[in-house]
Order: structure tokens, then C-alpha cells, then sequence
């Protein structure tokens, strides 16, 4: 599936908007979205040029949204001094935690700027060190948002939510690395939720999907609240007989330890489920 409709969304155009920008009718476009036809080799170049990614990236068959000669010629673009050369080592660390942080699909812009953080100011080594990075780059938005003209205003908010958003989804991933690592520290198996194929010696569980926070779930009237808590209360169910359909043969080699430490914690989790919905 190609990612027109996405690029598209990411610069906050309209279809016609972005149909009058390339030169196609808007109806073309929305075929093109809706893969109801193909995008001819020159327009998906013209498309690729127009959005800044590589070509594979916008029809969806690569998950490189950028070439190294984007990179690199994107860095030199805000070199100040023309003659200045790009810093090799900083430019592989920097392509090392960009390669480690694919899922966030961070954009160009964002990647020029963590080669220049990188050289001024501190090394972001792991996905934790992005945090930091985050923040220095809104911290310098919201100062720029001080002393701008209205009109420019617009465009910086934009910058700045773009990096909230990537903190809450490096956030959102380290928990979902966190809870594997915990499980593993407790039955000494790594986990996998629901892989395409699953080896033998990894714990496969299903997902529980759109969860609700304490506060969402409170701010429910009660019989939303009571019918929530039943179905959520299934998935619980369902889980763990996955669980157990796939840890019969590994739990074997597990300390008495371990499974105690387990069914410690599912029981405080059940308790707790179970002491909201009598609430009602």
C-alpha cells in the first residue's frame, strides 16, 4: 500500500491542494490514494521530489523513507559555511539511531537536526537519549515562537507538536519493550505478541487493544463503565489462556520462584479489576 495519502497528511494539504501543487487533477489523486489505479513511474518521482523521500518509501515496497544522498545533502544545505565538510562520525552515529529509531519514521528535517545536536551539543546513543533531543529542539521552537511574526506562528506550533508526538511514541514503544524485559525477568522466556511466527522458545500472548486509563474509565457513565469492564475482562481471559496454551512445555524449566512472582502479579491485577467493577 503506498503512502501518498499519509505524506499528504503529514504537510496538511487537501487533496486539491496537492493535486494543484503537482499538476493532476484531484480525482487522479484520490485513485492514486485509493490505489483504485497506479502512479506511473515519472508522477511517483515528481511525488518523491515533492514530499523529499525516496520512491520505494512513497509506493510502500521500502521502509527507507530516505536515500543517504537526502541526508547528506540535506545537512550540507544548513552548513553556514559552504566550504565546510560533513562530520563523518557524527553522520554514522547519527544514521545508527535514526536506523534504531525507524518506528518513528522520523522526517528529514528532524534528522538534519540530530546530526547538527550531535555535533554541538550532546551524542544521542540509545533511544532514551532521543528524549533529551526532543525537548532541546521544542525548547528552541518555543523560544523562536516568542519573536516571530504572527503568520510564522502557525508553523512553528506544528514543529513543536510534530516532536511531541514523536516523544509520546518513543514513549509508548520503551513501555512495550519495559513490560517484555519485566516479563522475561519473571519466567525467564522473552515474550512476543502476536508474530507472524512464533519460535518455540518465545511466549506468545495476544494483545489487549484500546485500553482505557483509570480517569477514561471512571469518566464513563456506569453502564458504559460495567459493559467496558465485562469485555475487558474477557480479552484478560483470553490472554491468559493463550498464555498458558503456550508456556505448558516452557514453564517447566522456570524456578518455583518465578511462577510464584507471576501469579502474584496476575492476582493483584484481577483483584483489582474485579474491586472497580463492584464499584457499580
Amino acid at each position: 500500500m503506498n503512502r501518498l495519502k499519509k505524506l499528504r497528511q503529514e504537510k496538511k494539504l487537501s487533496q486539491k491542494e496537492l493535486a494543484e501543487n503537482i499538476g493532476v487533477h484531484y480525482r487522479t489523486l484520490q485513485n492514486w490514494e485509493n490505489e483504485e489505479s497506479q502512479i506511473k513511474p515519472e508522477k511517483a518521482q515528481q511525488l518523491a521530489d515533492y514530499f523529499g523521500v525516496s520512491v520505494g518509501y512513497l509506493l510502500g515496497y521500502s521502509d527507507v523513507r530516505f536515500e543517504l544522498e537526502q541526508i547528506e545533502k540535506a545537512i550540507k544545505n544548513r552548513l553556514i559555511d559552504s566550504e565546510s565538510t560533513i562530520n563523518k562520525d557524527v553522520f554514522e552515529d547519527t544514521l545508527k539511531i535514526v536506523e534504531l529509531a525507524r518506528f518513528l519514521d522520523l522526517d528529514l528535517e528532524t534528522i538534519t537536526s540530530l546530526y547538527f545536536y550531535n555535533c554541538e551539543i550532546s551524542k544521542v546513543k540509545t533511544l532514551n537519549d532521543l528524549f533529551k533531543f526532543f525537548d532541546s529542539e521544542a525548547h528552541g521552537y518555543m523560544e523562536l515562537l516568542s519573536i516571530v511574526e504572527p503568520y510564522q506562528a502557525d508553523e512553528i506550533i506544528q514543529e513543536i507538536s510534530k516532536l511531541g508526538d514523536y516523544k509520546e511514541e518513543l514513549s509508548l514503544y520503551l513501555d512495550k519493550v519495559r513490560a517484555e524485559e519485566d516479563f522475561f525477568n519473571v519466567t525467564g522466556y522473552p515474550i512476543s505478541i502476536e508474530p507472524d511466527e512464533t519460535p518455540n522458545n518465545v511466549v506468545k500472548i495476544n494483545r489487549i487493544e484500546n485500553t482505557l486509563s483509570d480517569k477514561e474509565l471512571m469518566a464513563l457513565p456506569p453502564e458504559e463503565r460495567k459493559k467496558y469492564l465485562d469485555n475487558f475482562i474477557k480479552e484478560v481471559n483470553n490472554s491468559l489462556s493463550s498464555l498458558t496454551d503456550n508456556i505448558d512445555n516452557a514453564i517447566k524449566s522456570v524456578s518455583k520462584n518465578q511462577i510464584a512472582l507471576l501469579n502474584n502479579n496476575l492476582i493483584k491485577a484481577l483483584a483489582k479489576l474485579n474491586d472497580i467493577q463492584n464499584q457499580d
